[in-house]
């Protein structure tokens, strides 16, 4: 007789590996959302749902527009940067949530892999060393314009 608890050799182990919902948060939560939209695409290629991984970078640069643009927004400049960074990882996790969160979970009560630490760290460095690289250049050209 067929034991539940015994593995059925014919299901598929799934192939690639994903990001757990903690690694996504932590990452935003360092790397900001430019690594969250990162990780959040790399999920989508596993699951093979390329069309959401376009609309996940336009969304997730639209959002980091609108957070940098709310510095011009009276009143809003005076609150700590700390409540963007949190508002971008709520809004990760959400997104996570509603999008990914089954999936991952499927995928790994399947036997599929996770995504090391180390890979991680180094898409956070990656992320971090872009946008200061984009910041550096932004205060460069500031400095030259005026």
């Amino acid at each position: 007789m067929y034991n539940k608890e015994e593995k059925d050799l014919l299901e598929e182990i799934p192939i690639g590996k994903v990001y757990s919902q903690k690694q996504i948060v932590i990452g935003t939560l360092i790397g900001g959302l430019l690594v969250a939209a990162y990780l959040l695409s790399a999920n989508f290629k596993v699951f093979n749902e390329r069309s959401k991984v376009g609309a996940t970078w336009v969304i997730f640069v639209m959002v980091g527009i609108l957070f940098s643009l709310s510095s011009l927004v009276p009143g809003l400049e005076r609150l700590p940067n700390i409540v963007f960074i949190i508002l971008g990882a709520v809004i990760v996790s959400a997104v996570f949530s509603m999008y990914q969160s089954k999936k991952v979970q499927a995928h790994i009560e399947k036997d599929g892999q996770v995504q090391p630490t180390g890979k991680l760290v180094l898409v956070i460095l990656v992320g971090v060393a872009i946008i200061v690289s984009i910041s550096l250049t932004a205060f460069a050209l500031q400095d030259s314009i005026g």
